[in-house]
């Protein structure tokens, strides 16, 4: 590698670093987005994975994403997997085009956002989780994306 290549690599790497830093975009796992591309994903007072997310409170989710056809309704599921196990986790509304900042019928191609926040109940035993967090249309999933959390 040349000295000037040598600074471009490190540049391009400080300019990207601090683009991923100011979106607060975690690192996630697609899951089967197929009628989306996940563009990023931002949990309340999480910026390294595990998520530490503290029983008693409300974690807040932003997803933004940009849609590959046309979303006319959209259905939201989620799953705590605990030990390989997905468990089912009640979300209200489950309709993801109301109460949730999209306005669906979502166009191809014009990036879209996602919000919901999620209760945390002091109920739940402290534990390593993934959360796995899907939209669908129909029975298609929009977008799909697992985190890691930790419920303290």
């Amino acid at each position: 590698m040349t000295m000037a290549s040598g600074r471009m690599f490190w540049s391009l790497l400080l300019v990207m670093s601090t683009l991923a830093f100011a979106k607060g975009s975690l690192v996630f796992e697609d899951c089967g987005s197929n009628q989306a591309t996940i563009d990023s994903v931002s949990v309340s007072n999480c910026t390294k994975l595990p998520c530490q997310i503290k029983r008693g409170s409300q974690m807040h989710l932003n997803v933004s994403f940009t849609p590959k056809v046309s979303i006319n309704s959209a259905k939201v599921k989620v799953y705590g997997i605990v030990h390989g196990i997905n468990i089912p986790f009640p979300v209200s509304p489950e309709d993801a085009c109301k109460n949730s900042g999209l306005h669906c019928p979502l166009s191809p191609g014009t990036t879209a956002n996602y919000h919901y926040s999620l209760d945390i109940s002091n109920d739940f035993p402290e534990i390593s989780v993934i959360i796995k967090w899907l939209i669908l249309q129909g029975k298609v999933d929009v977008f799909c994306f697992e985190i890691s959390a930790l419920l303290i």
